[in-house]
């Protein structure tokens, strides 16, 4: 039970931070709509990467570039669209924040 109750505090303290981690931005100007899709395969690259152990060995830098060397178009697609990616891992579970400029 223990474990149970400690595992939903990291899912609930991911999703604050997912949903509120770009609440401030005032810039409505971008097409919103266009990021699921990508998002969804930066999030699954970043936690192949979390549960392979990069990030534990070199941290935010070392995922992207991980990223990168597995499909450079993912993270060229925010670039383009001037979004700022961050990444981090909680546990073994990576937690993707985009934001715009």
């Amino acid at each position: 039970m223990k474990n149970i109750s400690k595992e939903l505090i990291i899912k609930l303290l991911i999703a604050i931070v997912i949903c509120s981690g770009c609440a401030f931005q005032t810039n409505q100007s971008q097409h919103y709509e266009e990021i699921p899709s990508m998002l969804n395969i930066l999030t699954n690259k970043a936690q192949i990467a979390v549960e392979e152990g990069i990030f534990d060995a070199g941290g935010e830098q070392a995922v992207l570039e991980y990223i990168k060397n597995k499909n450079q178009n993912i993270l060229n697609w925010f670039n383009e669209r001037k979004y700022e990616v961050k990444i981090d891992a909680i546990t073994n579970i990576a937690v993707v924040l985009v934001c715009d400029h």
